[in-house]
């Protein structure tokens, strides 16, 4: 099915044809194909990362199913004000137990084996497969992630602390020890049993908390074309960042000095610092002309950056590997914002054809950046203003504005200290990413 999905004579812009019937969990097969054509001869270690991504997510629904199933007999119902017969209550809990367990692995099974299976296990039969205490613990953080398949080992373990100190409130003991296998079942039936009670009440009170978890399981089996949507965005990435030129900067530079001596005061605000900007860069372009570098990946010479600082990060100084991470940073950003800016020059293509770009172009520099892997975050403020925020590896952060700063930053660089973010830090954020910070 993958054979013939990327056609085209020109290797950097081929056409994508996918099947009218694509099943999600053939979306893996998709993501290999275009991976191994975007990373095989740059970045040959990555071709196959998110595949093998998709596999694990298979494995994790897999997992999941098997844990639900292993303790759906033992779920449990506390207090007595539902106004239901308790057994009816229990019998639902039950009947939606089997209903996602069928869903989590059969569907993982496909996901693997990229065809869904023709026959199918019960309840009964799948809680017999045994896991090992890693293969619990991960479905167990699947379940406390809201179904993500990324794998939180900081919520993970409050929660486990948090259980820890429950027991030994009732106990009068303190636990120094991990759970044993008894207290993690326990732990594992409360949680479950709670969260298929609040997905099968009735009353209106729970329908925003039940639409909640319905989103979370529909996010989970929406993971594969997901994954193959952002598949495409990299190979896009990759081409953006390998073949954005310069070569037409001298010319909008000659345009702008004509337009200033001929018509100075139907200069633009933006023509002006544009002028000022290209005049202040001129001779740096004109030297990466005479060395003949075609691309802005070849004149900022990253392949020579990314060795550089593999031989100072096996030094392990972090004063020294910080140091060197800004130093990179600031070069890459002197570059980019040195390009004329175009308000409405906000995407990859037309930053390619004209050589213009708006605060999107803050997305070079982010790809730049994890080209090297340095640790940044592209940001979007409510849709006005893009940039990207750096994070060096003494966990500092930078506030890393990419346009031409009209509003006199200095180098378009601010540390971002701990006063100035509500939310929790960006470190908590690089963690467990949310819509509150």
């Amino acid at each position: 099915m993958a054979n013939n999905i990327l056609q085209g004579s020109n290797k950097d812009k081929l056409t994508l044809f996918l099947p009218v019937d694509l099943h999600s969990w053939e979306e893996s097969l998709i993501i290999k194909t275009i991976d191994i054509n975007t990373y095989t001869i740059n970045h040959p270690e990555k071709k196959e990362l998110a595949y093998q991504k998709m596999i694990n997510f298979g494995q994790t629904l897999i997992l999941a199913a098997i844990s639900l199933a292993k303790i759906k007999d033992k779920l449990i119902i506390k207090g007595s004000k539902f106004g239901q017969n308790y057994e009816d209550i229990l019998d639902q809990m039950q009947h939606l137990s089997d209903e996602i367990v069928d869903s989590f692995y059969h569907y993982g099974q496909a996901c693997i084996n990229h065809s869904y299976p023709t026959e199918k296990l019960s309840t009964e039969q799948i809680k017999q497969f045994n896991l090992s205490h890693e293969e619990q613990e991960k479905a167990d953080r699947f379940f406390l992630n809201g179904f993500e398949n990324r794998q939180d080992p900081g919520k993970y373990k409050k929660e486990i602390e948090k259980e820890k100190r429950i027991l030994e409130k009732r106990s009068n003991l303190q636990i120094k020890e991990n759970l044993t296998p008894a207290q993690l079942e326990n732990f594992r039936i409360q949680k479950a049993s709670s969260w298929l009670r609040w997905l099968i009440r009735e009353d209106l009170l729970m329908e925003d908390i039940q639409e909640k978890n319905q989103r979370q399981i529909t996010y989970a089996i929406e993971t594969p074309t997901r994954e193959r949507n952002t598949s495409i965005f990299r190979r896009g990435q990759e081409n953006f960042i390998r073949n954005l030129g310069f070569d037409k900067l001298l010319d909008i530079l000659a345009d702008l000095e004509t337009k200033n001596a001929n018509y100075p005061d139907k200069m633009k605000k933006t023509d002006k610092f544009n002028l000022k900007y290209l005049r202040d860069f001129k001779s740096i372009i004109e030297e990466w002309h005479n060395l003949d570098y075609k691309t802005l990946y070849e004149a900022l010479d990253i392949d020579n950056m990314r060795q550089e600082l593999e031989i100072i990060r096996a030094t392990k100084n972090i004063k020294k590997i910080s140091s060197k991470e800004l130093k990179i940073a600031k070069k890459i950003q002197k570059a980019i914002s040195h390009f004329p800016y175009k308000e409405v020059i906000n995407n990859p293509l037309l930053i390619m054809e004209q050589q213009s770009l708006n605060c999107a172009g803050s997305l070079i520099a982010a790809t730049f950046l994890e080209e090297l892997g340095i640790k940044c975050l592209y940001t979007v403020d409510k849709g006005w203003h893009a940039a990207t925020i750096l994070i060096t590896c003494n966990q500092k952060s930078y506030w890393q504005d990419l346009t031409p700063s009209t509003y006199n930053r200095v180098g378009n660089y601010t540390e971002i200290k701990p006063d100035m973010i509500s939310g929790g830090s960006i470190q908590d954020f690089l963690q467990n990413p949310c819509d509150n910070f």
